[in-house]
């Protein structure tokens, strides 16, 4: 098992392993990988040449980063990578926190004994505009519009994590 960054020509892949893990449409994949994927710092496993778990870590203003669409191939689940993966990360980058929203709430569990603290209950993907309430986490979910001018081109089918103490900062992007 290796560990390291994602290269370049690792995007098909990465694109196949998201597709698989989230069943996302193909336009809204290849749109994250050309927009974030180089602002986001992506960490992999690669078992004999191949990746088989991922995690995009988003920076945010006030050096933390959002754990992103974290995703381990089917056939190398339960076998340790991604809390390996994970480990690895928090291990090798400093940040005041570390946040990610499980799409399912049998992750919760799995989270808590990597170390995570819950104190919003499981992000359920179709609901997403509920998870956050600003009284409760400082973040409130904004539509961007592509003539915001935050995302050239952005579609209106993605919602931005932004806290209130930095209304114009994007912090992180999540299709609904």
């Amino acid at each position: 098992m290796i560990i390291d960054r994602a290269k370049e020509d690792d995007v098909g892949r990465l694109e196949e392993l998201w597709y698989e893990a989230f069943g996302d449409d193909k336009e809204i994949i290849e749109l994250f990988m050309s927009k974030v994927l180089n602002g986001a710092q992506t960490y992999v496993v690669r078992k004999s040449g191949i990746i088989v778990s991922v995690l995009y870590a988003l920076p945010t203003i006030d050096d933390n980063y959002y754990l992103y669409a974290l995703a381990t191939d089917a056939d190398y689940r339960n076998r340790g990578y991604m809390s390996a993966l994970i480990r690895y990360f928090i291990d090798h980058f400093d940040a005041g926190y570390f946040f990610l929203i499980p799409g399912e709430e049998k992750l919760v569990s799995y989270y808590e004994e990597l170390g995570f603290d819950v104190h919003v209950p499981a992000g359920i993907r179709s609901n997403v505009k509920n998870i956050f309430n600003e009284s409760v986490t400082g973040y409130v979910i904004a539509e961007i519009k592509a003539d915001d001018g935050v995302i050239p081109d952005l579609p209106d089918a993605l919602v931005c994590v932004k806290h209130s103490a930095a209304p114009d900062a994007v912090y992180g992007l999540i299709p609904y």
